[in-house]
């Protein structure tokens, strides 16, 4: 796979002040087969973030071997980063999303505790933490817990991360 600098929407934007808005979000997926669909989904939020008034800054990393692919970007402000997650675009890709994604993902925003989601096998009922959970919500069913231990503040990607 080859690699690239990140993209940085508005060159002029400073997207190493701390003032700005911090978003990363971990994806696992199930089995390499969702794959191309999910680049699909992710080539159109590229777009839908591009229009995104508040937009700075958008990097995709993966760790292959896990399957795992985490999104960081960077925005103007809390309120600009939620106009992209709240948008029509955005919803429906990832509703088509998790068809192919593990059982879980995490979030951390900039100020915020991380927040895990996980499905329940069973009933399929997500469960939401700031830790992963052993037992689902409803059905009490235990949950499984792949993805790596998280930072506790949203971050650029690591060494173990190739940058697509």
């Amino acid at each position: 796979m080859g690699t690239s600098p990140p993209e940085t929407l508005h060159p002029g934007a400073p997207s190493e002040s701390p003032a700005v808005y911090r978003s990363q979000v971990k994806l696992g997926l199930s089995s390499w087969q969702p794959v191309p669909r999910f680049a699909r989904l992710t080539a159109l939020l590229v777009g839908v973030f591009q229009k995104t008034p508040g937009a700075v800054k958008l990097t995709f990393s993966v760790a292959p071997g896990r399957r795992q692919f985490t999104s960081h970007s960077v925005w103007r402000d809390s309120a600009a980063a939620q106009e992209f997650f709240k948008s029509p675009e955005h919803r429906e890709a990832m509703r088509r999303a998790y068809a192919g994604m593990t059982d879980e993902f995490y979030v951390i925003h900039t100020g915020g505790k991380p927040f895990y989601n996980q499905r329940c096998p069973r009933c399929h009922v997500w469960t939401k933490g700031t830790a992963p959970s052993s037992r689902c919500s409803k059905c009490q069913a235990a949950l499984p817990h792949h993805l790596r231990p998280l930072a506790h503040e949203a971050e650029a990607p690591g060494p173990e991360y190739g940058t697509i």
